[in-house]
């Protein structure tokens, strides 16, 4: 009697264990499958803080902006020897030359204005990304072509393939600049309004 007992117990205390067991075993497989599920938040980069401290993108939108209203301004008082220097680049049939180069510089000036004033600076910012890879292409096919190439950013000057080189590097930290800017202020705005909600 007592020795059948103690089997009989001994049988419920090997089921009971099993029976956690089991347990333990689908709560960790849950567990496992709901962390898998949800993302951890990483923190961001050193780079991504500097460029969406809030002074970062002031004198980053100060330096554009001003690049820009110099650039155009620079533009609209000789128009006829910015149509010279977008001719170099053999891009651009003649009829639309001239369009180009009298619709380019005000264009310049209101993005160089917005970025000043810091009015809708993520359109400010994504326009000036815009221009500056614009401007990389063309710079790169008149490069890769071989030909003497005057940008006519800052003022017409004597086309050669050194001042192509010298405006590519230009407009490629130009590009880099507006990059980051506008991921800077893309952050920025989605703090600002996450900090409000």
């Amino acid at each position: 009697m007592d020795g059948s007992g103690e089997t009989r117990g001994g049988h419920a205390m090997s089921e009971w264990d099993s029976r956690d067991e089991t347990v333990d075993r689908a709560s960790l497989d849950s567990a496992e499958c709901v962390a898998s599920d949800v993302e951890i938040p990483q923190a961001p980069s050193r780079w991504m803080r500097f460029f969406s401290h809030r002074w970062t993108l002031f004198g980053l939108r100060l330096v554009l902006g001003g690049l820009f209203l110099y650039a155009g301004i620079t533009k609209v008082r000789n128009p006829q020897a910015f149509a010279d220097s977008i001719a170099t680049f053999q891009v651009l049939p003649a009829g639309l030359i001239n369009l180009v180069a009298l619709s380019l510089p005000p264009f310049e000036i209101l993005l160089g204005a917005m970025l000043v004033m810091g009015w809708r600076l993520r359109a400010g910012f994504a326009g000036s990304f815009l221009l500056a890879a614009a401007f990389v292409l063309a710079l790169g096919q008149g490069i890769a072509r071989g030909l003497p190439l005057d940008c006519g950013c800052f003022g017409s000057g004597e086309p050669s393939v050194m001042s192509g080189w010298f405006s590519l590097g230009r407009a490629f930290l130009l590009l880099l600049v507006s990059g980051c800017a506008f991921a800077g202020e893309v952050r920025q705005t989605g703090k600002s309004g996450a900090g409000r909600n």
